[in-house]
C-alpha cells in the first residue's frame, strides 16, 4: 500500500455511499525557489494569446479602429501569468478540463492525455 494510502474499513462506509477514492498525490508547488508553472503556459497559451493580440491589431488597423482596444488580449495573458504565480499548474488543469469536455464523447482518456502531452511540448 502506498505511504499516503488510507485504509477504510467496509463497515465504516454508509450503505449507498459512493466507494471511497484514492486522494490525488500532492502536486509539488516549487522546485527550489522557483514555482512549478504549467508546462502548457509558455509553449501553448502565451503564443496563442500573442497571435490573438496580433490578429486583433491587424483587424482594428484594417477597420480604422483605435489599436489600444487590443489590450484585452494582453490583459488575458497577464491574468494567466498571475494565476500561475498564485496557483502553479492551474493553466494545465484548465486545458485538461477543456480537452476533456470537448473530446469526452469522441476520445478515450488515453487520447486526451496524449493531446495534453502534445500541448505541453514546445513547438
Amino acid at each position: 500500500m502506498p505511504s499516503n494510502a488510507v485504509y477504510i474499513s467496509p463497515e465504516n462506509v454508509p450503505v449507498g455511499a459512493p466507494p471511497p477514492t484514492q486522494p490525488k498525490p500532492a502536486r509539488p508547488i516549487s522546485v527550489g525557489s522557483e514555482p512549478l508553472l504549467s508546462a502548457s503556459l509558455i509553449p501553448t497559451i502565451s503564443p496563442l494569446l500573442a497571435k490573438l493580440k496580433e490578429d486583433y491589431r491587424e483587424e482594428y488597423r484594417r477597420m480604422g479602429r483605435p489599436i489600444q482596444r487590443t489590450d484585452a488580449a494582453e490583459e488575458l495573458k497577464n491574468a494567466f501569468e498571475l494565476a500561475e504565480r498564485s496557483c502553479p499548474g492551474i493553466a494545465d488543469e484548465l486545458l485538461a478540463g477543456i480537452l476533456t469536455k470537448l473530446c469526452s464523447l469522441k476520445f478515450n482518456e488515453g487520447d486526451i492525455k496524449r493531446a495534453m502531452d502534445k500541448i505541453k511540448r514546445p513547438v
